[in-house]
């Protein structure tokens, strides 16, 4: 990704959540309290958000290729 979409995501992500879970500068980047209450909060529920994707995945060959439909003309 460029720095301008990455700044664009973090930007978004400020404005979503109301407060700056980082504080950047033009040498480094470190998490606020509220990125790192953020974080371990994410970090607790990634493992199920992944699991979740796996299940939607292993019923992914469920669905058709091809759709029919009967209408009138």
């Amino acid at each position: 990704m460029s720095r301008a979409a990455i700044g664009a995501q973090v930007k978004a992500l400020e404005t979503k959540l109301g407060v700056r879970p980082l504080r950047r500068s033009t040498r480094n980047v470190v998490l606020t309290e509220a990125g790192v209450a953020y974080q371990l909060t994410l970090t607790g529920i990634l493992p199920q958000i992944k699991e979740a994707e796996r299940a939607a995945l292993s019923h992914q060959d469920e669905v058709g290729d091809s759709l029919k439909i009967t209408a009138p003309p």
